[in-house]
């Protein structure tokens, strides 16, 4: 902003200032003049405080342009020691940057889930060996004598051996309660999310594909529904197909029923 611009605001914030001070006289009772008066008796000489915000910007402005001055003054004598602190700033500046970003994305975003801040994650302990996979029977009786949590859902991260679709591939696949894709406020984008009595042994087993697999593997094609796929020699139905912005710890590359799997 303009030095001529700053002070015409000025000049315009004092006299709105006097302005609504003076209305409130009025509203008080008092006279226009009297009313004009008293404002200007409390807000003090106008010009004279137009001229102190005058000197303090310019006072602000010549340190600002003298100290500008003397830092590339003392830049062209050292041109190399100047050249090894820019690098040096810039490097970490850049380190700060990288470092930031990693433990914002790792610990200060917020994760993309419905009531993100309502979850917690369980875990087993043993005095031998510290944190260990809670077994399947153990989740069910959390789940079925838990009092103190609305929804609870089971993860356990596998690796499965995908074929039946052009060349064979190892995945990331993720074991899950049906209700997990629910608890955090997430839908497939095509097909449906898994029924209750299919995390149930001996159920027809089904899988919920991630969207990179479903563009890589199966070209974004729809009718992928309801389409046989093997996984560990298995065949497996597909029902749906997870958002693109669907995260979970790891690389995951589709989602199955927990219970079919134990």
């Amino acid at each position: 902003m303009k030095y001529q611009d700053r002070m015409a605001g000025l000049k315009q914030d004092i006299q709105d200032h006097l302005q609504e001070e003076i209305a409130d006289n009025i509203a008080r009772g008092m006279p226009q003049e009297e009313a004009r008066r008293a404002a200007l008796i409390k807000f003090g000489n106008v010009a004279q405080v137009t001229e102190a915000t005058r000197e303090v910007w310019s006072t602000r402005l010549d340190r600002l342009l003298r100290d500008v001055r003397y830092a590339f003054r003392m830049l062209r004598k050292a041109p190399g020691f100047s050249a090894v602190a820019v690098l040096t700033l810039a490097l970490g500046m850049g380190a700060n940057t990288a470092v930031f970003s990693f433990v914002y994305s790792a610990l200060l975003q917020p994760l993309p889930y419905r009531d993100a801040s309502r979850l917690m994650v369980l875990n087993e302990t043993t005095p031998m060996v510290g944190v260990v996979t809670v077994s399947y029977p153990d989740f069910l009786d959390w789940r079925a004598q838990s009092h103190s949590f609305s929804e609870m859902a089971a993860l356990h991260n596998v690796g499965l051996n995908l074929s039946g679709v052009t060349e064979p591939e190892v995945i990331n696949g993720l074991e899950v309660s049906p209700n997990f894709l629910a608890m955090i406020g997430t839908r497939p984008v095509i097909g449906r999310d898994f029924q209750p009595p299919e995390e149930n042994p001996g159920t027809a087993p089904v899988t919920l594909l991630s969207y990179s697999l479903w563009q890589r593997r199966f070209g974004s094609d729809t009718g992928v529904l309801g389409r046989a796929v093997m996984l560990n020699g298995r065949s497996i139905t597909v029902v749906g197909v997870l958002p693109a912005d669907f995260r979970v710890p790891g690389n995951i590359d589709l989602l199955i029923p927990i219970g079919v799997w134990i």
